[in-house]
């Protein structure tokens, strides 16, 4: 839910209801009635409890108009959208929303709980996380529901207290005082007081104010294009402080769109604006306007380039003109391969598990039955297809084909416990308690069950090996051979470990296959036979094409640059000739394409599209000068020598124009610390530690600082089933599952308690984190910066710039980092931990 500031008149005046209040029984014999019709709406989450519909305003005043707190729990509220169609959402699980303001707050903000219509069973225990926290004695605070409210310190608790009949608390003087000084815009508390003085004329809100007439008050309202002056105490043509609202399009014109509510502003040239991404977009493809509309559209430059596409259809270029397809009704459009592919449009992401009536099969994609290759069961535990005798599904003595063992064979093993062929029978051996079974040596060994990560390896003596975890010796599945580049079991023909032609199933080849590579030489099937090709001195194996192509090996890696006889071209990979989207040059500096009026790359006054600039635009610069657009014209400004353009401001300022680059890099004092940005100590989130290779936060236990065996929590999780804390949530916490530390999250509503060892009723147990707001409570933005909280008391969800597990939340002004619970993914759409969310 977008912000929302103002109000359109008191909340009994509002709330009208189209359905009637019943209970008990027959509430129940009406909600599957009510739920079919009208409560709840398709779109509505569906844990939405029942109750009845508000009437959707006809022609809304504001946004606000269409905002309804739900009749029976606090945690809901209904949002009329734009066909007035009620629609039941919810606010996340440690907050309420407040009808006054119209936004999700926290319960002590909200006074839901005085509502008569509030299912007690749905509040949240009265001592709840830090809402009534409080350090300094005698400390006062505003009750922001409440103006003859407030709370006062006492003994680390806040104590809410009354004012003196007829006064209201100022936050400003910290103490009750008159109504007109204490500038409390809560109208609830002036409605259910008395006058003082007959003929008084007070302010409720901008657009609202009251009149005391006989020892009462009466509620009026300005015209929606007025306002309410404090100092005449009438209504004045104008409008309020503007509330913080979301760019929307402007449906009369594709390249403006309004921005802080009523501001219409236009797009950058040939850009129009996107009513999804909410930003100005190239006009070809920003969905505001058909391509076949738009005459720069219309020769497409690109044949086959997809120019729009929704789930059902897309449109493309053929033979330059945009034309528009429509998939069946059993397909969508997939942006991958461009075509319309069979499915839904957003299918379910399952992981691959067992079919719990035959070991042979397996599900795939959450419901495809799907069977494993001849002499395969599926291994639960690697997701897998394996050897039937070996993957841990039926036991190998029911098994026909696993009773003839091979003698000292290794039929089955866990960590403690292995099955062998001794004299034709299959026989079970259990190691001690200090030891554990190893594959590679086929015998108990002292240590523990998880050796030091290492990356796998071919075995020098035999291809369809490798050795994995430091020393498994583990077999490839059939007609595979272990490739040491690419470090995975591959087609024994093309894996390069041994010479196809000393392996008799790759002697009758594939005409023209290539069957081994190197970077100077290749096999090829020709005429039945395999081949040696060996390529000039001057020529390397190109696998994409299958021939020698001339160049070495490695051919360098270059930096897009800029192509020094046209600006809306560029070099990149080192030699190719790329074109900008239309009406955008290349920029040398930041080495992408940008708008042709401010890539710097040709003099604006050059280019008629940029001639009439807008004023105070910034329309070129470099590190110590820019042009700027001032009364209709181009004006040049050069920064002194010890200042240099900042882009973000638009102005000069002190300082150099290139601070060093640094690549993140580890702490030498602590495996948990790395420095970035050159000399920022950074600390990395709970249970990681700094890996110098991949230069990111990793787990602990495999990211190679540490020697795991010197780090308690890499040690095996036994007993099976045993549960941790979680430091950085309340809602979260870690389970002993195989061995392994597992995440899992409490059902809704549920905290963990660290006492109990369970998910509890939260406050039994106070949980002072309600989501995670430490520094070293969030993953690595891998050197992109964090975002920046907006300028607003409410509430704003906001995505993390390099993981879509996590995401951040700004309150008050001040940025939180979150997780999302296991599974789950955070949906910028919905604002909200979504589990079928396609993020990357």
């Amino acid at each position: 839910m977008g912000p929302v500031t103002s109000s359109s008149g008191s909340n009994s005046e509002r709330q009208s209801w189209s359905c009637a209040v019943v209970s008990g029984p027959t509430l129940m014999v009406l909600l599957i009635l009510v739920i079919g019709a009208d409560c709840w709406r398709w779109g509505s989450v569906p844990s939405c409890p029942p109750g009845p519909e508000p009437e959707c305003p006809e022609n809304p005043v504001d946004d606000t108009s269409n905002y309804f707190a739900h009749p029976t729990d606090c945690h809901y509220y209904i949002q009329c959208d734009g066909s007035r169609k009620p629609i039941c959402r919810r606010c996340s699980p440690t907050t309420y929303f407040n009808p006054k303001t119209f936004n999700c707050v926290w319960p002590l903000l909200a006074s839901c709980e005085h509502n008569e219509t509030t299912r007690r069973e749905s509040l949240l225990p009265p001592i709840c996380g830090p809402d009534r926290e409080c350090y300094e004695e005698g400390d006062t605070e505003r009750d922001y529901v409440d103006c003859s409210r407030f709370y006062l310190c006492k003994n680390g608790s806040k104590v809410r207290m009354e004012c003196p009949e007829g006064q209201a608390f100022s936050a400003k003087q910290g103490i009750c005082t008159e109504i007109e000084e204490a500038e409390c815009d809560d109208y609830t508390y002036l409605e259910t007081k008395r006058c003082k003085d007959e003929g008084r004329t007070v302010k409720i809100n901008c657009h609202s104010y009251m009149i005391c007439k006989g020892n009462r008050t009466q509620t009026f309202r300005c015209n929606t294009d007025q306002h309410f002056d404090d100092t005449t105490l009438t209504c004045l043509p104008g409008s309020c402080d503007k509330p913080s609202c979301e760019d929307k399009e402007d449906s009369t014109d594709c390249s403006y769109y309004f921005k802080d509510c009523n501001q219409r502003t236009k797009c950058p040239e040939s850009k129009h604006f996107n009513k999804k991404t909410k930003h100005c977009e190239n006009q070809c493809t920003a969905g505001c306007k058909n391509p076949k509309d738009i005459p720069q559209c219309r020769q497409c430059q690109e044949e086959g380039k997809i120019l729009q596409w929704d789930c059902k259809s897309y449109t493309t270029c053929r033979d330059g003109i945009p034309e528009t397809f429509t998939c069946r009704a059993d397909q969508h459009f997939d942006e991958s391969t461009a075509t319309c592919t069979a499915g839904s449009c957003n299918p379910p992401v399952c992981k691959d598990k067992e079919d719990a009536t035959d070991c042979s099969y397996y599900i795939k994609n959450c419901d495809q039955r799907t069977k494993c290759p001849l002499g395969q069961h599926f291994n639960k535990l690697t997701k897998a297809c394996e050897n039937q005798c070996t993957a841990g599904c039926q036991n190998p003595e029911d098994i026909p084909q696993c009773r003839h063992c091979q003698e000292g064979k290794i039929l089955q093993y866990d960590c403690h416990s292995y099955k062998i062929c001794t004299g034709g029978k299959i026989v079970p051996v259990i190691c001690r308690d200090d030891q554990y079974f190893d594959e590679a040596s086929g015998s108990c060994k002292p240590g523990s069950c998880n050796p030091p990560a290492c990356e796998d390896k071919e075995d020098a003596t035999d291809c369809s090996y490798y050795i994995k975890n430091c020393d498994q010796r583990t077999k490839c599945p059939l007609g595979q051979h272990f490739n040491k580049l690419t470090k995975a079991c591959e087609n024994q023909c093309t894996a390069g470990c041994q010479n196809p032609e000393d392996i008799p199933q790759c002697r009758h080849c594939q005409e023209g296959k290539i069957l081994q590579y190197d970077c100077h030489s290749y096999k090829i099937c020709t005429g039945g036979k395999i081949v040696p090709v060996i390529c000039r001195d001057d020529q390397y194996f190109d696998e994409a094409s299958g021939s020698c192509k001339p160049g070495s090996c490695n051919p360098p890696v270059c930096e897009d640059k800029e192509d020094a006889t046209d600006c809306s071209y560029y070099i990149k990979n080192c030699d190719q000739r790329t074109k900008c989207p239309l009406g955008q040059h290349f920029n040398k500096l930041t080495k992408a394409c940008e708008n042709q009026c401010t890539a710097g790359c040709q003099n604006p006054e050059d280019i008629p599209q940029c001639r009439h600039c807008q004023e105070g635009k910034i329309l070129q610069y470099d590190c110590h000068s820019y042009k700027i657009c001032t009364g209709g014209k181009i004006v040049p400004v050069i920064c002194r020598d010890d200042q240099y353009f900042d882009e973000a401001s638009g102005s000069c300022k002190p300082g150099s124009c290139n601070p060093p680059v640094c690549e993140d890099k580890e702490d030498a004092t602590d495996c948990s610390y790395y420095i970035k940005n050159c000399d920022q100590r950074t600390k990395c989130p709970l249970g990681q530690h700094f890996n110098k290779l991949t230069r990111a936060c990793e787990n602990q236990c495999t990211a190679g600082c540490q020697n795991p065996s010197t780090i308690s929590d890499c040690y095996l999780c036994e007993p099976e089933g045993k549960t941790f804390e979680d430091p950085c949530s309340c809602e979260m916490y870690y389970k002993c599952v195989g061995g392994v530390r597992v995440l899992e999250v409490c059902d809704s509503g549920l905290h963990y308690n660290r006492t109990l060892g369970r998910c509890d009723t939260p406050c039994t147990d106070i949980c002072p984190k309600l989501f995670a707001r430490k520094p070293e409570c969030c993953t690595s933005t891998r050197g992109k910066p964090e975002p920046l909280c907006p300028s607003t008391t409410y509430s704003v969800f906001l995505p993390h710039p390099s993981d879509s597990r996590w995401f951040y939340q700004c309150l008050q002004g001040v940025l939180y980092c979150n997780r999302c619970p296991p599974g789950h993914k955070w949906n910028t759409d919905e604002d909200t931990c979504d589990k079928s969310c396609q993020c990357p």
